[in-house]
């Protein structure tokens, strides 16, 4: 278990309020609601003098407004923290998500192979600006009571191991794995909140099969995605030539399950929506096996938004949707 800086829990003001609810009609955009900016900054990697480079990428609050923005940490692949140029390959994904109302952190951990460094630094990253928000001026309307984590790639092995090894004591609440897999069934089976796994027919890296093993053995997340796109290879969302397919649709899955925002439901889960995931993307989305919905506390024939909207508040995220094939 990771030692982690104890959070300074702040209270929400009363005037505080959510982001908007995104249009009620139309297709998933790869640009929400808000202007975003970017920028990075240092934390000191636990006791000695060495320092972890840290982008940001955040929304922008609208003058006269006082929003709440959940914490995403996010993992960069193999190379995208050093030789790769980070910006070319994931500031398209991450400016997307921090659009939709969410402050993005994405360590820049290591260049190869550093799985465990870099799952260390994601969880060093958000308990470092939970506790001490003047890190950066994006952090000034973070939210730290729901964090989603995820990565690409070796990223997002990275950010499972967090989610596995930390959830309670980061309040991780979502967990999206794009083109990744767990390091083994023992820790897929740690994995308790929502969860997004993405693969491709043509990915050679994060090969469909090992993805959806992964899927297959994290059996105690109540909700859980797995899509496997047609034609999609390994650097799908994040690289010039990639398609990007998927990208809209990780704001849509953290905005259910951080922020119980129906039309962020309603986007992932959806069986009649023609703009919900199992529609929009219904061509490419290999069949059989295309597009899979598990939420293992209901039948599988429930609908996932009606489920949802009957649910407590704060109780959305533990929801899922049927089985779509």
């Amino acid at each position: 278990m990771l030692a982690l800086l104890a959070p300074v829990l702040l209270p929400l003001a009363s005037s505080e309020c959510a982001p908007p609810p995104l249009a009620p009609t139309g297709p998933v955009s790869s640009t929400g609601p808000y202007e975003t900016a970017e920028g990075h900054f240092d934390i000191r990697r636990g006791w000695h003098s060495a320092t972890t480079t840290t982008k940001i990428f955040y929304p922008i609050a609208p003058d006269g407004t006082c929003p709440s923005f959940p914490v995403v940490g996010f993992g960069h692949g193999m190379g995208g923290g050093g030789e790769m140029e980070f910006g070319l390959s994931y500031k398209g994904l991450l400016t997307t998500v921090a659009s939709y109302g969410f402050v993005v952190l994405a360590p820049l951990a290591c260049t190869w192979d550093c799985v465990s460094e870099l799952s260390l630094d994601i969880a060093r990253v958000i308990a470092a600006c939970d506790a001490d928000r003047s890190l950066h001026a994006g952090l000034a309307h973070a939210s730290f009571t729901r964090v989603g984590v995820g990565g690409h790639s070796m990223g997002g092995t990275a950010a499972g191991l967090t989610a596995a090894s930390n959830a309670t004591e980061l309040n991780v609440s979502a967990y999206f794995a794009l083109s990744s897999s767990q390091t083994g069934d023992g820790e897929a089976s740690r994995l308790t909140m929502p969860l997004f796994y993405t693969t491709g027919e043509d990915d050679d890296i994060a090969i469909p099969f090992v993805v959806r093993k992964s899927f297959n053995s994290a059996e105690n997340a109540l909700t859980r995605v797995y899509a496997k796109l047609k034609d999609g290879g390994h650097l799908e969302c994040c690289s010039a030539t990639g398609k990007k397919r998927l990208n809209p649709f990780v704001p849509q899955f953290l905005l259910c399950h951080l922020l119980d925002d129906d039309q962020g439901c309603s986007n992932m889960y959806s069986t009649t929506s023609a703009y919900a995931l199992t529609n929009a993307l219904a061509t490419d989305l290999v069949d059989p096996g295309r597009l899979i919905i598990e939420g293992s506390t209901w039948d599988s024939d429930a609908d996932p938004v009606a489920r949802a909207a009957a649910a407590p508040p704060g109780r959305r995220r533990r929801l899922g949707g049927g089985r779509a094939q």
